[in-house]
């Protein structure tokens, strides 16, 4: 017999050990240095292994969190006739081997080599659409102008990817990396620039990649993040006020103050709960519009960000600088107007002779306001707006009486309607 302790030789009846006195324990077996260093080893290749198949997605702790509800939410699926539902909520996903073989058969590597081509297609997708104007709506990348989310599927659809790519779920964001910030299992630079992120489901939460390079975040903190990027985007409605409505008249206020005081003409508004914004220019500067977004608050405006006019997307800018902000408060086709002509345009006069040859107006009448382009013109005078349209026999002049019904007449002519030739009273 040897001393558990020392590995001393002891007799069998000893009660202590005569090197290191440790007291002899009867009746158990005594394990040998070497047989103790081998369970050890055993313990941990084991424990090794495990981690090694925890990682990989090969072994699942789901058990342990049945009920967690803290999946990311996507997109309803009928948010556009292109988005057959690539984006659904996670939460509803069947909970069986069938239909989570990619999670657990396919091995990381190849797992991450789908994400990065998912996200290269996209980069390629944005590149070859520059003219496209892509914007976050609650934190997902879509279209500005037919609200068309940009998924999987989608780019399937578009002969851009294989159905291979719709075996698992990606998620293709477009968020800020400041928003970010926080949040320690990531490290991702603070910048305000909407970036794209390509993600999919992770045994720890939804691992994404960028230009940063692939990391991993937990459900709950990019569900923080989502929540952030207009939640209300698919349901909320907006009002469009006229001039006599407080917010329309604190807006025209708070533009002629950053105007050095100059008369505005108010060219569009629309406001909801939270956010306003307006397209404005000076009495007299019909051909130059400025954009602004305000905050709502208590029936208040106060001005959040302005000057969008001098970049080439005006909607991702104010989307970038504000996506909380619903972008359904902004006008399709106020944003980027071109085409809009100088005051000193000789469009203007020919249009005054006709209106006072037809007995419109007199000798002596002035528009109080006037916009035009090469198609449409709009005027406003004493008694109310007109609204022109250039035919290949001339100007012709429209029956309206209001900013409303050139709007509407102006949607019944052509497919997009200049409306920033319009003054909104």
């Amino acid at each position: 017999m040897v001393c558990k302790k020392c590995s001393s030789p002891m007799g069998n009846h000893d009660g202590i050990c005569k090197v290191c006195a440790t007291p002899v324990r009867k009746g158990g077996k005594v394990w040998s240095k070497p047989a103790k260093m081998a369970v050890v080893g055993f313990v941990l290749a084991v424990s090794v292994a495990f981690v090694v198949l925890y990682t990989q997605g090969f072994i699942s702790l789901d058990f342990l969190t049945s009920n967690n509800d803290s999946s990311i939410s996507a997109p309803v699926d009928d948010i556009s006739d292109n988005d057959t539902g690539n984006n659904k909520n996670l939460a509803n996903q069947p909970n069986n081997e069938d239909d989570e073989y990619a999670h657990t058969v396919r091995d990381r590597e190849g797992r991450l080599e789908m994400l990065q081509h998912v996200y290269e297609v996209v980069l390629e997708y944005i590149d070859q659409s520059a003219h496209i104007p892509f914007v976050s709506a609650g934190g997902y990348l879509q279209i500005w102008q037919d609200w068309t989310l940009i998924t999987t599927q989608y780019l399937v659809n578009e002969g851009f990817l294989d159905d291979e790519f719709l075996e698992e779920e990606k998620f293709i964001f477009l968020l800020r990396p400041m928003d970010f910030a926080g949040f320690d299992e990531v490290d991702i630079p603070s910048s305000a620039e909407m970036t794209l992120f390509v993600g999919h489901e992770t045994v720890i939460g939804i691992g994404l990649y960028s230009r940063y390079g692939y990391q991993e975040i937990f459900r709950e903190n990019l569900n923080q993040i989502l929540a952030s990027y207009t939640p209300d985007f698919w349901t909320e409605t907006m009002e469009r006020p006229n001039s006599t409505h407080p917010l329309h008249q604190q807006a025209t206020a708070l533009i002629s103050s950053l105007m050095n005081g100059a008369d505005v003409d108010i060219r569009y508004m629309a406001f909801n709960d939270h956010f306003a914004f307006a397209t404005a220019s000076a009495v007299g500067e019909s051909h130059r519009l400025r954009y602004y977004l305000f905050e709502v608050e208590n029936g208040n405006l106060s001005l959040l960000v302005h000057g969008f006019e001098n970049v080439r997307h005006p909607i991702r800018a104010i989307n970038q600088a504000a996506p909380s902000a619903n972008l359904h408060i902004l006008p399709l086709t106020h944003t980027g107007a071109q085409g809009l002509l100088p005051p000193d345009s000789p469009v203007f006069s020919q249009i005054i002779i006709l209106l006072h040859n037809e007995g419109h107006i007199t000798d002596d009448t002035q528009p109080l306001f006037a916009s035009a382009t090469e198609d449409f013109a709009y005027m406003v005078f004493a008694g109310g707006g007109v609204l022109l349209v250039n035919t290949p026999i001339g100007w012709e002049l429209q029956n309206t009486v209001g900013w409303q019904q050139a709007e509407e007449r102006m949607r019944q002519l052509t497919e997009n309607p200049p409306f920033y030739i319009i003054r909104q009273e």
